[in-house]
């Protein structure tokens, strides 16, 4: 009898060990996974990269602005934003809306909110729309959070290297629970 009583406790160990494991296995499932670069079977990973680059690198006062924009943009690309009205063209004036976002919030976070998403294949550029979460107001700034999404259009460079042909942000913004323009 005593022997089957510590079979029993031993086996019951167990089983809980294993539903623990399996609660934590779903737990870590569930995780979006937002400073990495997302894997991808199908081999277009460089597209997920270059729009990983492009969020994560945007506000690293480390990382030049004009390297920035030239490691991730065409020389003649568009980057389309609302403070920017004819949009900036090509590497200088990337550069510089980079520079400007940078001095405007120094402490600024800017993260893709989702896993990245489908890629879509037409002509000779890759589309992908990207949701993100960007918050700001160091200085003399009132602290403010933007959400919106970034449409990107990339285009091979090589076979396993891909740079943005042209992006469109367009986002909305509260500030500390007021609606700003």
């Amino acid at each position: 009898f005593l022997l089957k009583e510590k079979k029993m406790s031993w086996m019951r160990k167990g089983v809980n060990l294993l539903g623990v494991f399996l609660l934590f296995v779903a737990v870590e499932a569930e995780k979006p996974v937002l400073r990495e670069v997302p894997r991808d079977e199908g081999g277009n990973s460089y597209y997920f990269s270059r729009m990983w680059e492009f969020f994560n690198f945007l506000f690293a006062s480390w990382y030049p602005c004009e390297t920035w924009a030239a490691d991730n943009f065409l020389a003649d690309a568009v980057l389309y934003h609302p403070s920017l009205p004819d949009g900036a063209r090509g590497h200088a004036q990337i550069g510089s809306f980079c520079e400007e976002q940078r001095s405007q919030y120094p402490l600024a976070t800017f993260l893709p909110s989702s896993d990245f998403p489908k890629l879509t294949f037409s002509g000779q550029l890759v589309y992908a729309s990207v949701e993100y979460v960007f918050a700001g107001g160091q200085g003399n700034v009132t602290p403010f959070v933007n959400w919106g999404s970034i449409f990107f259009s990339l285009k091979n460079v090589s076979s396993t290297e891909a740079l943005i042909a042209s992006s469109a942000d367009s986002f909305a913004r509260r500030s500390w629970g007021q609606e700003q323009p």
